[in-house]
């Protein structure tokens, strides 16, 4: 009796974990019945992001007929964003998680795409109620900073205390949230999600570049099956590379053209210390710190600091880019291009600004200096 009882678990954890193995690769279809519109759509856009959000694919189905059928393969659960573009530049969407399945859309009365079949899987409910909470965090957060007064305070003080709290609540989001969710579902995609979401945080890779350690003893844990999917696969090459941009270890050489196409090596400064500088002509922030960037400059030039500055824009935007240096005064040291994505793959840039401070020898020294941050550092080096 007893053995029959353990063949009994033995078979059912088989078939469990065969049904995850389905769950996580596969045929994903979409269908939807548009007889009853009045109106159809000319075509249906279908944007695929991959669980990590490292990957974004699309495909257009033209609508020839009274139904909408599309069909794709997954090699694990992603994000499905399907877009129906109506007459008269109508637009309606209906996004969700997707795992392999045939899931049917009906269009109501407001032209609007809802799913009328297949109920939310055991993935996509954990991370929606993963994200829930930490939606109310952030609110939390949020309702903090506006109950803070500037009335009779000194604004630095003020501004000081709303870091406080800002920082407060990242940290309490990452540790009482994404971390105890990622170690608590190491067994299934939603376990690899969070813990993408926490090699991301605070800001685009800062965890992945800043403390890879971290992030890869909690890759170390998650079941062999959840290691070897594609997004889990991106992750531990980006943790590869941040190993090789933290602080202590030689800078990456590079050669990129400048305004005028004359190519220049990140290795042509060495002897001096150089920030090496991401930004964009369309970040806000980038060009906001600009002109203390000149100051700081200006100040340090003659004592053996350069800048090497080099734009995440794309190509289209080689006009845009070149006025954003005429108007922001940035000739002053070189700008460089990189409408390839050399640096940007090289680097693994998934935000502006972000930036290297390099020592005389080639090595990283710091990271993502803004502000203050900067000319504090450069005080401490040459005065």
């Amino acid at each position: 009796m007893g053995l029959r009882l353990i063949l009994v678990l033995f078979l059912t954890n088989i078939m469990v974990t065969a049904s995850g193995q389905q769950e996580m690769s596969g045929k994903l279809s979409l269908t939807a019945d548009l007889s009853s519109t009045q109106r159809q759509p000319h075509k249906v856009l279908i944007e695929k992001t991959n669980l990590g959000r490292y990957e974004r694919k699309t495909d257009t189905v033209f609508i020839t007929g009274p139904e909408f059928s599309y069909q794709t393969t997954l090699d694990e659960p992603g994000f499905i964003k399907v877009t129906f573009y109506w007459p008269e530049k109508k637009l309606s969407s209906i996004s969700f998680l997707g795992i392999p399945s045939a899931y049917q859309l009906s269009i109501n009365k407001d032209h609007q795409p809802v799913m009328s079949t297949v109920v939310p899987s055991a993935i996509e409910t954990q991370i929606n109620a993963l994200e829930k909470q930490v939606a109310g965090y952030e609110s939390r957060s949020d309702s903090l900073v506006r109950s803070i007064s500037y009335e009779h305070k000194k604004i630095t003080a003020v501004e000081k205390k709303i870091s406080f709290i800002r920082d407060s609540m990242e940290n309490a989001i990452d540790g009482q949230l994404y971390k105890k969710f990622i170690l608590e579902h190491l067994n299934t995609a939603a376990g690899l999600y969070a813990l993408c979401k926490y090699g991301d945080r605070p800001l685009g890779n800062s965890r992945i570049t800043a403390q890879p350690e971290q992030v890869e003893s909690l890759f170390n844990q998650l079941d062999k099956s959840i290691s070897q999917l594609p997004s889990a696969q991106t992750l531990l090459k980006k943790l590869s590379l941040g190993r090789e941009l933290t602080i202590g270890k030689p800078i990456k050489d590079l050669s990129l053209p400048d305004t005028a196409g004359k190519y220049v090596k990140i290795s042509d400064y060495k002897g001096q210390y150089l920030l090496v500088d991401f930004w964009a002509s369309w970040c806000l922030p980038c060009r906001a710190g600009h002109p203390l960037l000149l100051k700081i400059y200006r100040k340090y030039k003659n004592s053996g600091f350069q800048i090497l500055s080099i734009s995440q824009d794309e190509l289209k935007a080689k006009v845009a880019w070149k006025q954003a240096i005429q108007e922001d005064s940035l000739n002053l040291w070189p700008q460089l291009s990189d409408f390839n994505h050399l640096a940007q793959k090289a680097f693994d840039i998934q935000y502006v600004p972000s930036n290297y401070l390099i020592d005389p020898k080639g090595i990283i020294i710091a990271k993502d200096l803004r502000g203050d941050a900067l000319e504090k550092q450069l005080k401490k080096i040459f005065e």
